[in-house]
């Protein structure tokens, strides 16, 4: 649930052209399916560690869990910095 409203805000987010610059929306980023080769940005980020941890649920130690967690806030934060 967390990684299709993540991916449907994000989507609503960069899709907003008149409220938010191209830089921010840029930070944004691609969704992490259609992302190919040019830089991703923060939702394929989150994406991405989202699904790592969602795929590797009992294999991860604690602190790789942290770790994982870390990444998914750190998109967040940037995501949330491009809101004006």
């Amino acid at each position: 649930l967390l990684r299709v409203e993540l991916g449907q805000s994000c989507n609503l987010l960069r899709s907003s052209v008149g409220y938010i610059d191209y830089d921010a929306r840029q930070e944004i980023g691609f969704d992490w399916g259609s992302c190919a080769w040019r830089h991703c940005g923060a939702q394929a980020d989150a994406q991405e560690a989202l699904a790592e941890l969602y795929n590797s649920i009992g294999l991860f130690e604690p602190f790789e869990c942290l770790f994982t967690i870390d990444i998914v806030e750190r998109s967040l934060r940037d995501i949330l910095s491009a809101v004006p």
